[in-house]
């Protein structure tokens, strides 16, 4: 049997000025082709673990594997461009929308790679936006824009795991399921990707996932596959 994805084991963060506890010895794996769901109130854990699983933020003790193997040194660059987080806040950044998606095309692990116009453009138009949205400047696009802009930029690069964290929250209805629905068909042209997802929409959660994986207190309280809208106080 293939080894999970991306594997978190038995890790523990504590933050580094008080000492406290963030997550507690959390274990959890990704497969290929997975839909998971994090849920849990608001301090539950759910954005530290995503950082933490793709290595943003060091966690004392437990490690994290991928495709069955330790992620050490120089190969945390590769890594960090086959399992991406995507956070809720894009910051606001000087220049165009387009110089914003080029970005990472500077990168070393990306200099091999060119950017795709036209791909760029499919996704937008398919968002029911203008499609010459990215030579207006960063500066002045919506939350939702920039959220949606951070999310191509990700997608662009080809990513196997994304971690969406409240990805959509400044996105409107309509955009809102545009996107579900453009990232839906991304991860069904390869059955190795994989999502996890994080919102305050239960019913989101139900759409977007086939399997929640509950948090409390920084640590894991149980696992479901199904619905989980209607059940108060778990996103």
């Amino acid at each position: 049997m293939a080894a999970p994805l991306l594997t978190a084991e038995q890790i523990t963060r504590r933050d580094s000025a008080t000492g406290r506890v963030l997550i507690d010895r959390v274990s959890m794996s990704i497969a290929a082709g997975e839909r998971i769901g994090l849920v849990g109130s608001s301090g539950a854990g759910k954005t530290v673990l995503m950082r933490s699983m793709v290595l943003l933020d060091p966690v004392q003790e437990g490690r994290i594997l991928w495709q069955g193997q330790p992620v050490v040194g120089s190969e945390v660059p590769g890594f960090r461009s086959r399992a991406m987080y995507l956070p809720q806040l894009v910051p606001v950044t000087d220049g165009t929308v387009e110089e914003f998606l080029r970005s990472p095309f500077e990168w070393k692990i990306h200099r091999d790679r060119r950017y795709d116009a036209e791909r760029i453009a499919a996704w937008i138009d398919a968002c029911g936006l203008n499609v010459d949205l990215p030579r207006g400047p960063m500066m002045q696009a919506s939350g939702g824009e920039r959220q949606l802009f951070a999310l191509l930029r990700a997608l662009q690069l080809d990513p196997i795991v994304v971690l969406f964290d409240e990805a959509t929250a400044s996105m409107d209805a309509e955009l809102t399921r545009r996107v579900e629905a453009m990232i839906s068909d991304w991860q069904a042209a390869d059955p190795q990707r994989s999502i996890v997802w994080t919102s305050h929409s239960s019913e989101q959660i139900d759409r977007m996932t086939d399997r929640q994986i509950q948090l409390q207190a920084g640590q894991v309280v149980g696992e479901r596959h199904g619905s989980v809208a209607g059940e108060a106080g778990n996103v």
